[in-house]
């Protein structure tokens, strides 16, 4: 847990070489269980930051393959707050086209 608080928060880091590792990280630590990472990640989605929203909607987008959720429907959770890919789909409908763009 405390390893992926502090991954969760290099996703802001200043140097982009920290924030692609730290991207990395999430998903090499995130298991299925974690269905309180994809709201936070969701989070960094809509930053204010061109570079965090990008390595956010990168973890995300490898965490929809690592869940299985892009190849199996069935894997996908009930709620779409814990989804990757309907976090993904929210980013690229999302109001504001700097952020959409990120999709």
């Amino acid at each position: 847990e405390v390893v992926m608080e502090r991954l969760l928060l290099r996703l802001e880091d200043m140097d982009s070489k920290v924030r692609h590792f730290a991207a990395e990280g999430v998903v090499e630590v995130a298991t299925e269980k974690d269905v309180h990472l994809v709201p936070i990640l969701a989070g960094h989605m809509v930053s204010q930051s061109n570079a965090v929203r990008r390595a956010a909607a990168d973890a995300m987008a490898k965490l929809a393959f690592k869940f299985g959720e892009v190849l199996d429907p069935s894997k996908r959770p009930a709620n779409p707050l814990h989804s990757p890919l309907a976090q993904i789909k929210r980013l690229i409908l999302h109001q504001d086209p700097a952020v959409s763009r990120v999709a």
